[in-house]
């Protein structure tokens, strides 16, 4: 890594509690200069009423030319002082115009532009722009063969103190989307009861989506506030098992597998992609082939021990590990392309 000390960085990642800071510590070993730069809006908390309104009505006519002024004027704003950087390293869907990445490269001639894609190509934003970027990586694998991306699976932060102590047999946290999915949970609910195994389950609902439910819901099961990504880091320190419910065509690593490699924590998931991996084993990964078979999971995975990961592939899935294959391909001089 010695070739990127005397090199400048402008970073950008999506903001899940907790990655920023790590990714800028890792960079910061790496590189000289190191910078965080927004996305090509406002954020939230910097736009006011009026700009809102003209953001969600962009799309009419009459607004597009007062609209566009808008985004411009912020688009300078923050390029004012970024000037001789290297490298641009975007992880996430944050979004980035075509009019800032050319403005960004004209400021910058010579800087190489990166992205990291956590989402399938399908559900990014519409108007999410792929095009100037240099280098795009991707955790799924489809999309990858599709697009001519490069792959390379997500990452773990890992800034929390140790919690060794295992309070639970199985946790869950998720969101209710679909009733079908809460009935489930109860019915998973009563298994592990039945079975006498702790569990901790946590599954959100908004009160327009629990008013159109209209019926009583499990408060075991159900919780109505949010509760912060490195709160759920922890909750996955304290537990034996840890389930994920995937979208119907997610195909590549969630933060969910990640989180059971850095809280040494067994995983049931209905991703059967979840093989293909160096850190998979029988007795640390149990697949389901849908949600129906919740409660058809045998005791005796909750029973075992957790079989420990060779630290060579704890690193590889570690913050430091994704800069360091990312930077690697860039040395090579390797694009998508």
């Amino acid at each position: 890594m010695k070739k990127f000390k005397k090199s400048k960085i402008l970073y950008y990642i999506d903001p899940i509690e907790g990655y920023r800071e790590e990714l800028k510590n890792e960079l910061k070993k790496i590189f000289k200069e190191v910078t965080f730069i927004g996305g090509g809006f406002p954020k939230k908390e910097e736009r006011s009423k009026s700009f809102k309104i003209l953001r969600e009505l962009q799309g009419i006519k009459i607004f597009k030319k007062f609209f566009l002024k808008k985004q411009i004027k912020y688009i300078n704003k923050i390029l004012k002082n970024i000037e001789n950087y290297d490298y641009f390293l975007a992880v996430g869907t944050g979004e980035f115009s075509i009019d800032f990445m050319k403005k960004l490269k004209k400021k910058n001639p010579t800087i190489k532009t990166v992205l990291f894609l956590w989402d399938k190509v399908k559900y990014l934003p519409k108007k999410f722009n792929l095009e100037e970027f240099d280098y795009i990586f991707s955790f799924d694998k489809e999309d990858c063969k599709e697009y001519g991306y490069i792959f390379r699976e997500s990452f773990y932060i890992t800034n929390l103190k140790s919690y060794e102590k295992k309070e639970y047999d199985l946790y869950y946290l998720g969101a209710l989307r679909e009733e079908k999915r809460y009935k489930k949970l109860v019915k998973l609910k009563k298994f592990l009861e039945k079975n006498n195994l702790k569990y901790n389950l946590k599954l959100y609902i908004d009160k327009e989506l629990e008013k159109k439910l209209n019926t009583s819901l499990d408060e075991k099961i159900v919780i109505r506030e949010k509760i912060g990504y490195l709160e759920n880091l922890l909750e996955v320190r304290k537990s034996k098992c840890i389930l994920e419910i995937n979208y119907k065509d997610q195909n590549g690593l969630t933060l969910r597998s990640m989180e059971s490699i850095l809280g040494k924590t067994k995983l049931i998931t209905d991703n059967s992609n979840i093989k293909e991996y160096d850190f998979y084993s029988e007795n640390n990964v149990y697949i389901i082939s849908s949600i129906d078979d919740l409660d058809k999971i045998p005791i005796e995975f909750f029973e075992k021990e957790y079989e420990e990961l060779p630290e060579k592939i704890r690193e590889k899935y570690s913050c430091e590990g994704f800069l360091k294959e990312i930077l690697e391909k860039l040395s090579e001089g390797n694009n998508y392309d």
